[in-house]
């Protein structure tokens, strides 16, 4: 039997609307690591802006030392690097991780208690550990007067006074 025209136009839109949705998929997803990428993560702080949360958590993570490995084994050992530290923070934070730079990754956490946020990071922290994964981190919190631009700002500072203690640390 013939197919209709009506339903040859069906198919064909339900194709193209699948197709369209794969390559929405790829622009969000990075490349590298599989993680969502700085394009998602900017249409989550828009999605973000005029809501009402309550209880987030956002973790900043930025890999110390990549350079240096980058320059001593090559950049596919860096690659490397990065991919299982995304896979320690994807294991913690499934679908709510993003790689934002070249070795700097954001997870975030809404509806969740102080505790069983910072109970996650620990775990992020062991992971990075047993993987021999150095890593700079930095969190925020807040029950209420969340802010999503504020807490990532706050995030990000400490982060970079977590990476300045470790070289301290490294250059004694």
């Amino acid at each position: 039997a013939l197919l209709s025209s009506l339903q040859v136009f069906i198919m064909a839109t339900l194709e193209d609307n699948k197709k369209k949705q794969q390559l929405q998929n790829l622009s969000y997803a990075d490349s590298l690591t599989g993680i969502y990428n700085q394009n998602k993560f900017i249409q989550l702080q828009e999605g973000y802006k005029n809501l009402q949360l309550k209880n987030l958590g956002i973790a900043y993570f930025d890999l110390n030392d990549l350079k240096e490995i980058n320059d001593r084994y090559g950049h596919e050992a860096g690659d490397t690097l990065i991919k299982q530290a995304a896979n320690n923070i994807k294991q913690l934070f499934a679908d709510n991780c993003y790689r934002i730079g070249g070795d700097e990754f954001v997870a975030i956490a809404v509806n969740v208690s102080e505790n069983d946020f910072q109970a996650k990071l620990a775990d992020v922290a062991r992971l990075m550990q047993e993987t021999n994964i150095h890593i700079a981190s930095g969190m925020s919190w807040r029950g209420e007067n969340v802010s999503f631009h504020e807490q990532l700002l706050e995030a990000d500072t400490r982060m970079y006074e977590n990476k300045k203690q470790y070289h301290i640390k490294k250059n004694d």
